[in-house]
């Protein structure tokens, strides 16, 4: 079970480490060995030195040198029956940027009758390339109406439009803000938006809806 999942990989994948390389992994921002904020839950993920940044909410398990519950942060009973939402976009598309990426070759993935909306993974704070051809692709696809939305690739921070030089093209052309939203929460977000609306409003994903992002 968790419980265990949880136990066998502190004691085995992060204290036999050496101190140096464990620290090095794990200790991120004020996550550090031995906080029991610090939860891991995959093998994968400590050998990349992956973490889960919990300090923006409550800690309902801590796995240290003891297993640490805190019942009194459980979910809240619901007060009303859920909402369901049925009517969900399927025309949202996604491009994870590489270095040398030639857009030609995801074409069919920047018309807006095949992708209302196109979330694109960039570098860093919001960097992508800005080529003639790159930016061709996209200017064309926003003058037809498409909606572009920036995310970032990293596994934590947020997007910060215009930053750097290389970040001003998706500004420039009024590429939605991501922030940090994770790749599948701004798909999603953006099924269940266009799926109300067909012109879903920017200031409204831009807003956090249920604290997907900042």
């Amino acid at each position: 079970d968790l419980l265990t999942l949880l136990q066998r990989d502190l004691s085995q994948h992060i204290l036999s480490e050496p101190k140096d390389k464990s620290w090095e992994a794990l200790g991120k921002g004020n996550q550090f060995l031995g906080d029991p904020s610090l939860v891991l839950a995959d093998e994968q993920a400590i050998a990349h030195g992956a973490y889960f940044d919990l300090s923006k909410g409550p800690i309902y398990l801590g796995a240290g040198v003891e297993i640490e519950i805190q019942p009194a942060f459980g979910l809240p009973a619901a007060k009303s029956q859920p909402t369901f939402f049925k009517q969900l976009a399927t025309d949202v598309g996604l491009v994870k940027l590489f270095p040398g990426i030639n857009l030609n070759a995801y074409a069919s993935v920047f018309e807006v009758k095949t992708h209302a909306a196109v979330v694109i993974e960039s570098f860093g704070a919001g960097n992508t390339p800005n080529d003639t051809a790159f930016t061709n692709t996209l200017n064309q696809y926003v003058s037809q109406g498409g909606v572009l939305v920036t995310i970032s690739q990293c596994t934590s921070g947020s997007v910060k439009p215009g930053k750097y030089a290389s970040g001003k093209l998706l500004e420039k052309l009024g590429a939605w803000d991501g922030k940090n939203l994770t790749t599948e929460a701004a798909i999603t977000k953006l099924m269940w938006m266009f799926g109300q609306d067909p012109r879903p409003l920017r200031q409204r994903f831009e807003a956090s809806v249920c604290g997907e992002s900042d």
